[in-house]
């Protein structure tokens, strides 16, 4: 783990996600030795480190006008609260959350803001779906989550209500591991979901990008809750979804990340969820009926080899555009 001072930096660099790419940093680290030192490199540093004239303007800018101060006073808040912040070269970080490359403005999160006792991401799978599922999408949600979570694998979802509470419940139920990926940390939103929060948190591990909720790009961050879902996750379960929203937006990061898509064939009477779930096997996600049919692909050799050193490709279209 990084020493507390250099932790301030890269809280500093995450108020300004935008500006350096992760790898760009560790780079820097690796050639200089510390964090203080990449802070004060002069422009000619920056320039051979790949930096564009235009970043390296905005980076001077950004420091001249910020009290580092503040981020000694967050950083010791977050040590109150039990929150801890996972930079992009620490070992704790996840790796296939790491190798994310595309598109640009969805890298890998510079730092991770982390609160509970779960640090091995190696084993997880995402569940998503509609906040206004039916009876039949809150069972399977559960059902899936616990069955999934009894063979060992870690279920992440997003703590909204509806699919995201069931698949956390299932695995919490089933006494394993769950991970809420949140759009900022303070305050748990939603707010009737800090309970389960706290749940997770002891049971298995609360991430974020964000750590105050923004006064500004609020859709913004829900979508880099997303990117954090699937970029973490083996692969995504879609339970009950419109052709538009939120999950589908979830469907469509993954698919640019690379993320094997499964559907879960919803009843006949559910005419919203027949319509996302007919685009979603039109844009090639793997319809599903239980939780078997998401183990074989999971247990699949081949699949295990090929995870561990993927990356995200240019292949897939953007997330921000259409299927």
């Amino acid at each position: 783990m990084i020493m507390m001072e250099e932790l301030v930096y890269w809280l500093a660099l995450q108020e300004k996600y935008w500006l350096i790419p992760p790898e760009k940093i560790a780079q820097a680290l690796h050639e200089l030795g510390s964090m203080e030192k990449f802070w004060n490199a002069d422009n000619s540093y920056l320039l051979k480190l790949g930096l564009s004239e235009r970043a390296i303007e905005k980076f001077s800018e950004y420091k001249n006008n910020i009290q580092m101060d503040y981020f000694g006073r967050q950083l010791e808040e977050l040590h109150r609260r039990q929150i801890k912040l996972i930079s992009y070269v620490d070992k704790e970080y996840p790796s296939s959350l790491k190798n994310i490359r595309w598109p640009p403005r969805l890298r890998a999160p510079r730092a991770l803001f982390h609160k509970g006792s779960l640090l091995d991401f190696n084993d997880c799978v995402a569940i998503g779906g509609t906040r206004r599922c039916s009876d039949y999408g809150r069972k399977a949600a559960y059902d899936i989550s616990g069955r999934l979570a009894e063979n060992g694998y870690t279920v992440v979802s997003g703590l909204a209500t509806g699919v995201d509470t069931e698949a956390h419940k299932g695995a919490l139920e089933a006494r394993r591991k769950t991970v809420a990926v949140l759009a900022w940390m303070d305050p748990v939103y939603p707010p009737e979901n800090l309970d389960l929060s706290k749940q997770i948190a002891d049971q298995g591990a609360v991430l974020s990008e964000c750590y105050q909720r923004p006064k500004s790009s609020i859709k913004w961050r829900f979508v880099e809750r997303n990117k954090i879902i699937s970029g973490i996750s083996k692969c995504v379960i879609v339970i009950e979804t419109g052709e538009e929203g939120g999950t589908i937006q979830l469907a469509k990061i993954a698919r640019s990340q690379g993320r094997k898509i499964f559907v879960l064939e919803p009843k006949e009477d559910n005419e919203r969820a027949k319509r996302g779930y007919k685009l979603l096997l039109a844009k090639g996600a793997a319809p599903i009926k239980s939780y078997k049919d998401v183990l074989d692909f999971l247990k699949d050799e081949n699949f295990q080899s090929s995870f561990k050193g993927k990356k995200a490709n240019s292949f897939y279209q953007s997330p921000l555009t259409a299927f």
